[in-house]
This record gives structure tokens, C-alpha cells and sequence, in this order.
């Protein structure tokens, strides 16, 4: 139903083990700040891709539920008269 989940998945896996791996290498304070300011940065951005494509294909589940509403509304008024 939602294709592409999958790869989706483990693309945020091997993500997450590289964003750990970048703060492991962090060796003061202000790496160690700078790195969460990027990873902060990176993940609203994720989150706003993500929400785009959540309401995209919502607009699209939405519009075919409509279509068949319609149709099956047109059958069931021909058949009544």
C-alpha cells in the first residue's frame, strides 16, 4: 500500500549509525555542539520531507476514495431507478 517503506527504513538505520559514529569523533565541546547543530538541522529537515510526503500521499489515498465513492453513489442511484 505504501511502496518504498522498506528502503526507507533501513536508509534511517545506516543514517543514525553514521550521525552516532559523527558524534563519537567529536573531541571538544564546541565539535560536540557543532555536530548536534547539524544533526538538528538534518533531522527537521527529514521531518518537513517527511510530513510532505505523508500529506502527498494522503491528498492521493483522499482522491480515490472520493472516485470510488462517486462511482459506487452513480451504480446505486441507477440501480434504484
Amino acid at each position: 500500500m505504501f511502496p518504498g517503506n522498506g528502503s526507507s527504513w533501513l536508509s534511517s538505520g545506516s543514517k543514525n549509525t553514521e550521525r552516532l559514529a559523527r558524534l563519537a569523533q567529536c573531541r571538544n565541546l564546541q565539535d560536540l555542539a557543532a555536530v548536534q547543530t547539524e544533526l538538528a538541522r538534518e533531522n527537521l529537515h527529514e521531518m518537513i520531507d517527511n510530513s510532505r510526503r505523508i500529506a502527498q500521499r494522503s491528498m492521493e489515498v483522499a482522491s480515490e476514495a472520493a472516485r470510488t465513492i462517486t462511482a459506487e453513489t452513480g451504480k446505486a442511484a441507477r440501480w434504484a431507478a
